[in-house]
């Protein structure tokens, strides 16, 4: 084996999942659910269960001993090496190394990255006593100016007394400024699978990121069918995510927007999470985001779907003109 990454990414099978009771499963589906509330957006783990509640399992990961030894990124990527947002955050995090200690209970920030529409944060969680099924914090970071939307949570249970935690932040706005961000996270404390507060303390963090380079290509095509219309502006790309910009006409009282989106060198990217904002009653904006784009890839061929829920119909979806988008 190269490294321990490689070790761990080909011994997936040495994990051994915790069977999951139906109340702690239907927690977590109701978490999921929550997250809508903020309204037009699917997020990533919204997206997922749309498509998946039907036949999933949900599962609690421990790790093995040679695992545990590991930073906390390997030690993640062990239980979770099919997230390409978390494969992509190995490559592209700025260390941090910032700890805190309330209540017996020491939390250590290990890594972050910022690229102007995601925040994602590895960290640490270690008690001195043995610690309750932890799986959401209560609290999401700050940094002046930008509101946080949508968030994606993985906890992973390392032993008795500890945890690890990797949260990603989307943006309700994002940002082409290049000046660093100056991030402040008060935890609070975390719930469990059953949205019950289990642990609270006074731990504080502040740090500062910088935003990865960005490369931007400007599109500015519309497309439409007899009633709507969405013009797909530009495209933004960092490495570790790739946005499309579009704006649209729909209203969203009952249609929604996502894209089938594929390269030029085979590549299908499904599930991308699609986050929209109304703006007025006729005009909305929103982004696709893409996770682990083929460098290879030369070209994006996007293709919008909206799609119309009525009463007592079945969903129906209809498919607008492909659009063939080079990259730089």
């Amino acid at each position: 084996m190269k490294n321990e990454k490689d070790f761990l990414l080909l011994n997936i099978d040495e994990v051994e999942p915790f069977n999951v009771s139906k109340n702690e499963e239907k927690a977590v589906i109701k978490h999921v659910l929550q997250k809508t509330k903020q309204p037009f957006r699917l997020s990533k783990w919204t997206t997922a269960a749309l498509f998946t509640i039907g036949f999933s399992s949900i599962s609690i990961l421990a790790i093995p001993t040679i695992a545990s030894k590991l930073p906390v990124i390997e030690q993640l990527l062990s239980a979770f090496s099919d997230d390409k947002n978390l494969v992509l955050f190995h490559d592209y995090a700025t260390p941090v190394g910032q700890t805190a200690e309330s209540n017996d209970v020491t939390i250590k920030i290990e890594d972050a990255v910022y690229d102007g529409y995601l925040l994602s944060i590895a960290f640490s969680a270690q008690s001195e006593e043995p610690l309750d099924d932890i799986q959401f914090a209560k609290n999401t970071p700050e940094f002046t100016g930008y509101t946080l939307a949508s968030t994606e949570q993985h906890m992973q249970r390392v032993d008795a007394n500890t945890y690890n935690g990797f949260f990603t932040y989307e943006m309700e706005q994002t940002t082409s400024s290049t000046t660093p961000i100056e991030i402040t996270w008060t935890p609070f404390g975390f719930y469990n699978s059953e949205y019950e507060s289990i642990l609270s303390g006074d731990w504080s963090f502040s740090f500062e990121l910088d935003k990865l380079d960005l490369q931007e290509t400007i599109v500015n095509k519309t497309l439409a069918n007899a009633e709507r219309s969405i013009t797909i502006e530009r495209i933004a790309s960092t490495g570790y995510t790739t946005l499309i910009y579009f704006t649209s006409d729909m209203d969203f009282t009952n249609e929604f927007i996502s894209m089938d989106v594929k390269d030029n060198v085979g590549n299908t990217y499904e599930f991308a999470p699609t986050q929209t904002q109304r703006v007025t009653t006729d005009f909305s904006k929103g982004t696709v985001t893409i996770f682990g784009l083929d460098q290879n890839a030369s070209s994006l061929l996007v293709t919008p779907k909206i799609s119309t829920l009525e009463v007592n119909k079945p969903l129906s979806t209809e498919l607008l003109e492909t659009v063939d988008i080079p990259l730089k």
